[in-house]
């Protein structure tokens, strides 16, 4: 079994604004992924602890690219990175619809800054 930290999201993000089952029940809209890219660079073994960066790299104007970086504890290792494409669909018609701008918010206050 492996061990999985998973660091809570910085204080300054508006979470609070963009909760997934108001979106869900309220607003009908939901975020299918369309597109799955990974790559495995490294073995993970039983016990190994590894952490799991998770950050929006690209939101657009339906969608958004979640970037995934898995790296072990141990020695820094990255084992693991994986590029997902969601988008935002109405419920009903399932047809692609804007992002919310509460969500554009978060995506934009959580994107890494590279240099």
């Amino acid at each position: 079994m492996c061990n999985l930290r998973l660091s809570p999201a910085p204080k300054h993000l508006p979470m609070r604004s963009a909760k997934y089952k108001v979106l869900l029940a309220t607003e009908r809209i939901g975020f299918p992924t369309v597109n799955i890219q990974t790559e495995f660079r490294a073995p993970i073994l039983y016990g190994d602890e590894i952490d799991v960066e998770v950050y929006v790299s690209r939101p657009g104007r339906t969608s958004a690219i979640f970037e995934y970086r898995v790296t072990r504890v141990s020695d820094g290792q990255l084992c693991a990175q994986s590029t997902q494409v969601h988008v935002a669909i109405n419920l009903d018609s399932r047809r692609p619809v804007p992002l919310p701008e509460t969500l554009r918010e978060v995506f934009d206050a959580g994107l890494p800054n590279i240099s």
